[in-house]
């Protein structure tokens, strides 16, 4: 019974003592720019950009920029990728191009910038089961993902996911 008590006294009072709402994560990022560092990577992919437009080989800068590790060493493609496997953003910038365009602007998604470059747009063949249509799409990432530096196995997350798991630790 004590047990049973004791978990309902957490889980109801507790538990609402330590919540961090949004204002306070948005509080913290612009009180402490250095941990979003946001702008400095932004200028990093505009200048990429501005080498893929002034004809640099996509795939080569994505093998020296790219900050994805499941492209970056295949020249940033991603090859039979179906609608819905992909960021939103990501996927509306990509499908918005012709085959060999660059989208003429960063995109932004939780994971970071985006140079992006669609290969090719692929049907599905007669007789074959499929969720539809595919494409085939490259692209640099410059991440804007960290982790927490306070422990060294924790994974990548959003500046807003670290922000928020650090003021709950705190309270």
């Amino acid at each position: 019974e004590a047990q049973f008590l004791a978990q309902t006294y957490v889980r109801e009072k507790l538990a609402k003592k330590v919540q961090v709402t949004d204002d306070e994560v948005k509080k913290y990022i612009a009180e402490h720019p250095e941990v979003a560092n946001e702008e400095e990577k932004k200028k990093k992919a505009e200048d990429i950009l501005k080498r893929v437009k002034e004809g640099a080989d996509f795939a080569e800068l994505a093998k020296e920029f790219s900050e994805d590790p499941g492209s970056k060493d295949a020249g940033g493609l991603y090859e039979n990728i179906s609608k819905g496997q992909f960021a939103p953003e990501f996927e509306e910038a990509a499908l918005a191009l012709e085959p060999g365009q660059v989208a003429d602007q960063l995109i932004k998604t939780d994971f970071g910038f985006h140079i992006i470059k669609l290969e090719k747009k692929n049907e599905p063949n007669e007789g074959e089961e499929s969720a539809g249509p595919t494409y085939d799409a490259r692209h640099i990432l410059i991440s804007t993902m960290i982790k927490d530096p306070e422990n060294p196995m924790a994974r990548e997350m959003t500046v807003e996911q670290f922000v928020r798991a650090k003021l709950e630790r705190e309270k």
